[in-house]
């Protein structure tokens, strides 16, 4: 027999074998079912998992282990009437069974198993009529028998939540998935009693995550792929075909659509045929992942090109047709309207013409009207305007200020007259005493 084959041996579905893996959950529930044993009173316990997670495995296991320190009964085929199950838990106490009256069965198993430890073990309960399941409640309501009921997951969960079951004294013990970290230590133990003593080398961390990956974590599915697997890998060393010489992926594939683990129209046992099939399903999921990257890449692009091109500042004004800048003006102070300064209007002064050699001898003094000048400053308040100067300006004083002896007379004054107050006038010269 080749290594290989040795090894799908030790794979093989086969609850009897001693082997017992102890993965977490597993440990879990051996410790709990303990524990209820050592320390409560008789009662229903019930160990709920899904298909393959490893509960009938679990009853052989227990029944190993406990079989030389009190009565294990294992019930594997679900039976089909009350009487059928007294007569089988007589037939374990070594008491011969003369009756087939039901109540005269029970009463004659209470009294035998009174004061014994025991542990009644009832597999696929979930197969078991309702009928049944409720004389089991009967006897259970005895507080004489211990019975481990193991069931689908789905089934018991129903069957428990129903009132005549909820309301009586029960355990539930749940055995739960293969975890990923413990699927490289199983195929170790299992793979070092047939010589393979590198399997971390054989089977790669990739190969092993794949084979957990198709199972889903169940127990029996798991070790299904690896079964098939070690097959192919026999027949392709028989058949002379090199490239399979060792695990690879494409081979799992095919030993897991083999042990139909990975659902396919193809049922077949053909190497080339189980070959094309996963080779197809490969390059399914190739052109689906190649799909899937260039799907994140355009999205990654899109984005980018709108958050840095589109969207910013610079590139606005000369990817987009141009728009003048919104401009808002800040608001203007409210001022005080101010009135407006009325500028006295000053006639210009008759002047006759008088030549320039003529020395004017007598000239009677001329009075300017007073001027009311209206001064208003708003830097600063404190100044007062000044009222009713008068003002003395002479002809011949006027003739020497205005006149230029280089220019030829104006015509008219200027525009700008500087008024100079003044207190009094003299008497003697009529010129202003300020001046």
């Amino acid at each position: 027999m080749s290594q290989w084959l040795n090894a799908a041996r030790v794979l093989e579905e086969n609850t009897k074998e001693g082997n017992y893996f102890e993965a977490q959950s597993g440990i879990y529930a051996l410790k709990r079912v303990q524990t209820l044993l050592e320390t409560t009173f008789p009662q229903m316990m019930f160990l709920l998992g899904e298909p393959g997670s490893g509960k009938s495995f679990m009853l052989h296991h227990l029944k190993r282990l406990y079989e030389k320190k009190r009565l294990c009964v294992l019930i594997e085929n679900p039976f089909l009437t009350p009487a059928q199950l007294l007569q089988r838990l007589l037939s374990c106490k070594g008491v011969v069974v003369d009756s087939s009256d039901v109540e005269a069965l029970r009463l004659q198993a209470v009294e035998a198993y009174a004061g014994v430890d025991h542990l009644i073990m009832l597999d696929e309960a979930q197969l078991m009529s309702a009928q049944l399941r409720e004389f089991v409640r009967i006897l259970s309501d005895s507080k004489v028998f211990y019975f481990l009921i193991a069931m689908h997951k789905k089934e018991g969960e129903e069957m428990l939540s129903l009132a005549h079951f909820h309301s009586r004294p029960h355990q539930v013990i749940y055995l739960g998935d293969l975890q990923p970290a413990e699927c490289m230590p199983y195929l170790t133990k299992e793979l070092h009693s047939v010589g393979f003593f590198d399997v971390e080398a054989l089977l790669s961390k990739r190969l092993v995550a794949e084979a957990w990956r198709y199972s889903k974590g169940n127990f029996r599915n798991f070790k299904k792929c690896f079964y098939h697997l070690f097959l192919l890998l026999d027949y392709a060393q028989t058949q002379q075909k090199k490239e399979f010489a060792k695990p690879s992926l494409i081979l799992l594939r095919m030993a897991s659509i083999r042990a139909r683990v990975l659902a396919s129209e193809l049922n077949t046992d053909d190497f080339d045929q189980l070959l094309h099939e996963a080779r197809r399903k490969s390059g399914g999921r190739g052109r689906a992942l190649t799909a899937s990257v260039l799907m994140l890449l355009g999205g990654g692009i899109v984005w980018y090109y709108v958050h840095t091109v589109v969207l910013s500042p610079a590139s606005t004004l000369s990817v987009s047709a141009p728009v003048a800048p919104l401009h808002v003006e800040a608001p203007k102070p409210v001022v005080a309207p101010v009135e407006e300064v009325k500028k006295p209007v000053v006639e210009p002064l008759p002047r006759a013409e008088v030549p320039a050699e003529q020395v004017l001898v007598e000239q009677t003094p001329v009075v300017a009207e007073p001027l009311h000048v209206e001064v208003q400053m708003q830097e600063a308040p404190s100044v007062v305007a000044e009222v009713e100067k008068e003002v003395l300006i002479q002809a011949d004083e006027v003739a020497s200020v205005l006149q230029n002896p280089h220019l030829s007379p104006p015509t008219s004054l200027p525009k700008t007259i500087r008024v100079l107050p003044f207190k009094g006038v003299s008497a003697a010269s009529g010129l202003s005493e300020d001046l």
